[in-house]
């Protein structure tokens, strides 16, 4: 889907930045994932508008989202940078579409980061990061297909858990920092 995002990173010192940054996600530009799961009770009919996929058809219904994103970047030392950040989002899920998004329950809306780079040589960097979304959940109706019972109430949730370890070696020396 089409986005747009903006951002500003500001030096409060030698050692610390400050960055902050604004994202929109238009997912109402790609009917398969705005088009709401209802769509479903139009059929699926020649010439096709109202199959999965369709231009009218069953979608998984997410919602254009805003994204607020803050972190810092703090120089310990020469050779230590630390890093922690957070984001949040609107949620992208209505209740309504929460049968269809049990095949991809993003709903997730806050994000916590935090993470190093270590200088081992002049050329030869450790990084590590970490990233910890709090459970979120979206509650809902069944969709009527036949076999199922739209009285019954579902609660979809995501939490998730990341951490990405790295070598970054660079083939010209950097200047050294200061």
């Amino acid at each position: 889907p089409a986005n747009l995002q903006a951002g500003i990173a500001v030096d409060l010192s030698p050692r610390l930045t400050v960055m902050a940054d604004y994202k929109r996600i238009w997912y109402s530009g790609v009917e398969s994932i705005s088009n709401p799961a209802t769509n479903y009770q139009l059929g699926c009919v020649p010439p096709n508008q109202f199959c999965l996929g369709g231009s009218n058809g069953t979608g998984f219904g997410w919602d254009d989202i805003n994204i607020f994103k803050f972190g810092a970047e703090y120089r310990a030392t020469a050779d230590l940078t630390l890093r922690a950040g957070y984001s949040y989002n609107t949620q992208p899920i209505q209740g309504r579409d929460v049968m269809f998004n049990i095949l991809a329950p993003g709903v997730s809306q806050h994000h916590i980061t935090g993470g190093f780079m270590y200088r081992m040589t002049p050329n030869l960097d450790l990084e590590f990061a970490a990233m910890y979304a709090p459970r979120e959940h979206v509650v809902g109706s069944e969709l009527a297909f036949p076999f199922t019972n739209p009285n019954s109430t579902l609660d979809i949730s995501m939490a998730q858990y990341e951490a990405t370890i790295g070598i970054k070696y660079r083939f010209d020396s950097p200047a050294p920092l200061k």
